[in-house]
């Protein structure tokens, strides 16, 4: 089952593995994979095994990731059906 994605603007600018999964709407494993694969930046403080993620990298993120036209709730553009 698909999980509902979080508001991105509950969220301050430093985001943890959590909070990114609730805001792509995926399992936290699934976030973390994207951070060791290098696609989504983040950072670790001294000292610290929790990965942060800086909010403006997260949104480059999200742009940066192809349109799903099942997910997309854009509706179609109309046909012209006067041709």
């Amino acid at each position: 089952m698909a999980r509902r994605p979080a508001n991105l603007d509950a969220f301050g600018p430093m985001l943890t593995l959590a909070d990114v999964a609730a805001v792509l709407g995926v399992h936290v494993d699934t976030a973390r994979r994207y951070v060791k694969s290098g696609g989504l930046p983040a950072h670790r403080l001294p000292n610290s095994k929790q990965f942060y993620i800086l909010k403006d990298e997260l949104l480059a993120f999200i742009r940066s990731q192809p349109k799903d036209p099942v997910l997309d709730n854009t509706p179609a553009p109309a046909s012209d059906s006067s041709i």
